[in-house]
């Protein structure tokens, strides 16, 4: 999947939902409001590059399929 359609170097909003809403589908879970989701966007700043983004949006998805997030020690 390319999540950068524009090739900006960033995820613009648009974007951001595409990943969520694909990472949603394919793992077969519920997607967050467009309320949630735009909440969420404007906490990490409205665009961000892919890893800043990763960061932040994979323990969330994590937690939201209920799978258990381990730290490396």
């Amino acid at each position: 999947m390319a999540a950068d359609k524009d090739e900006s170097g960033v995820l613009n909003p648009d974007e951001i939902k595409g990943v969520i809403k694909t990472v949603c589908e394919n793992d077969g879970v519920d997607c967050p409001s467009e309320a949630d989701m735009d909440e969420f966007i404007a906490e990490i700043g409205g665009e961000v590059t892919f890893d800043q983004f990763a960061s932040v949006a994979i323990p969330r998805i994590l937690i939201a399929s209920q799978m258990d997030i381990i730290e490396d020690e």
